[in-house]
C-alpha cells in the first residue's frame, strides 16, 4: 500500500526468492480513477491463468487499507510483551493518521 501511495505502482515477486512478478498494481493507462491489478500464475501453472482486473482505484485502496488496519488490530491480541503491544498500537495510530488511498 505504501509503495502504491508513494510511487503509484506496487508489485511483489515470487516468495521463494525468484524474480518473477506475482502481483502488480498500477494506474489505468487512460482513466485515473481506475487501477489495473495483474496476477501472474505461480511457477508451473499455465500462463493462461494470468489475470488482469480493472478496479476502481479509491475503493480498492480503501479496502486494502481497512484490511491492513483490521489485521493489525487483531494482531494486538497476541502480543505478550507490553512494550511490543504499545509499539504496535503506535503503528496503528500512525496508519490511521495517514490515509493511503
Amino acid at each position: 500500500m505504501k509503495q502504491m501511495y508513494k510511487q503509484n505502482f506496487a508489485s511483489a515477486i515470487q516468495p521463494e526468492g525468484g524474480d518473477e512478478l506475482v502481483i502488480a498494481v498500477r494506474p489505468h493507462d487512460t482513466d485515473s480513477n481506475q487501477i489495473i491489478l495483474e496476477i501472474s500464475p505461480e511457477r508451473g501453472i499455465s500462463h493462461k491463468d494470468y489475470r488482469i482486473f480493472i478496479l476502481p482505484r479509491k475503493e480498492f485502496l480503501k479496502a486494502l487499507y481497512d484490511a491492513l488496519i483490521t489485521y493489525h488490530q487483531t494482531d494486538l491480541e497476541f502480543y505478550v510483551v507490553d512494550e511490543h503491544k504499545q509499539a504496535a498500537k503506535r503503528h496503528i495510530h500512525s496508519l490511521l493518521n495517514q490515509r493511503l488511498y
